[in-house]
């Protein structure tokens, strides 16, 4: 009995110990069927999936556009926690809901699948999650050494003529614009509008070596914020930004 439960818990640390890629399924809910079938055949392939949570009318009404507002968050939130993503598009339909799902994805470096790419779709899944497997499990630290997508948020001065009191809090992602290294460690520094002070405001050095001026950052935050979460951007962004 000691052997075989010796041998039980050595599977199941050789299974706690592999590499699941975590995919999570973009595009209309009105191809149910499709996001039920990419689901089996995605899980069953070693994949951990994550999908959308509602279907089309599933209370027997529209959704309210607050409702609509939350679901989209959250679903931006499980791509942000992905190694890739799959889009449901039969017929290469994609509304303006996925479009801003697939620029956050290819935005934060993600793996892109669409199901329009490639007729025999289901072998087509069934290979490239065998693939992100192989690539993960060949990789010390699995996921996060594949896709170590950071995001953070910081405090800026909200404009280049700030008379020491315009501040405005962004995210962005926390990699080098220009080369894809990380950015550095955030500090607090003072920046000045002539003899005008802003006190505590972030800044880093890139260990890369290239500078991010804040109006470059500015623009990146509102470029991020227009693709991904276009209600709650920020009203100071948008006037100030220089």
């Amino acid at each position: 009995m000691q052997d075989g439960a010796a041998d039980s818990r050595g599977e199941h640390d050789a299974t706690s110990r592999r590499s699941y890629p975590i995919i999570t399924l973009c595009g209309s809910t009105r191809f149910k069927r499709e996001f039920e079938a990419v689901n089996a055949i995605l899980t069953t392939g070693g994949a951990i999936v994550l999908s959308v949570g509602v279907y089309k009318d599933y209370f027997g009404r529209p959704l309210t556009q607050a409702e609509k507002f939350e679901l989209d968050a959250m679903h931006f939130r499980k791509i942000a926690l992905s190694d890739a993503i799959v889009v449901i598009d039969p017929g290469g339909y994609i509304g303006e809901s996925t479009a801003r799902e697939i620029k956050y994805a290819r935005h934060a470096g993600l793996l892109i699948t669409r199901l329009s790419d490639q007729p025999e779709w289901q072998e087509m899944i069934r290979e490239e999650v065998l693939g992100w497997r192989n690539k993960l499990d060949s990789r010390e630290g699995g996921k996060e050494a594949l896709s170590d997508i950071v995001y953070r948020t910081v405090e800026i001065p909200t404009c280049e003529e700030h008379e020491g009191m315009a501040r405005t809090t962004v995210t962005v992602h926390w990699v080098c614009p220009q080369c894809g290294g990380p950015r550095g460690e955030p500090y607090k520094k003072i920046s000045y509008d002539g003899s005008r002070r802003l006190y505590n405001v972030d800044g880093w050095r890139n260990p890369c070596g290239h500078i991010d001026g804040y109006a470059d950052v500015r623009k990146e935050a509102l470029e991020l914020a227009e693709t991904c979460f276009p209600v709650r951007k920020s009203p100071d962004l948008a006037i100030h930004d220089v």
